[in-house]
């Protein structure tokens, strides 16, 4: 599968709470290993984080800039925003942007990790 359409899959899959959609684009023994809730191992895994997604937040939205691959790896700068459902923060907008590192195997995503200002 071409970088780019796995950018546009994984996008798709987290605006639309697919979260088994998302772990099928990693690898059997895949990795996501998000900035703020670890790394996660395995499809079952890399699904039920998603869905943890979702209960701190609605109306996700990633986008994928200038994305860039030469041979297993691809890299691309993101734009990510949701609406919180946390009490403190419920409704409000939150917008971030960030760097995506994906290590590809066979057209799959052999493990995912990105780096963001927590601020």
């Amino acid at each position: 599968m071409e970088f780019t359409t796995i950018l546009a899959r994984f996008a798709d899959a987290v605006a639309a709470h697919d979260s088994r959609g998302l772990a099928a684009l990693f690898a059997p023994d895949g990795c996501y290993d998000d900035y703020s809730f670890g790394p996660h191992e395995g499809r079952d895994a890399i699904a039920a984080m998603l869905d943890r997604f979702y209960v701190g937040g609605e109306d996700f939205c990633w986008q994928f800039l200038e994305p860039a691959c030469a041979g297993d790896t691809g890299y691309a700068r993101y734009c990510f925003s949701y609406r919180s459902r946390e009490p403190e923060s419920a409704g409000r907008l939150v917008m971030f942007e960030g760097m995506s590192r994906f290590r590809l195997r066979d057209g799959q995503i052999a493990h995912y990790a990105e780096a963001f200002d927590r601020g």
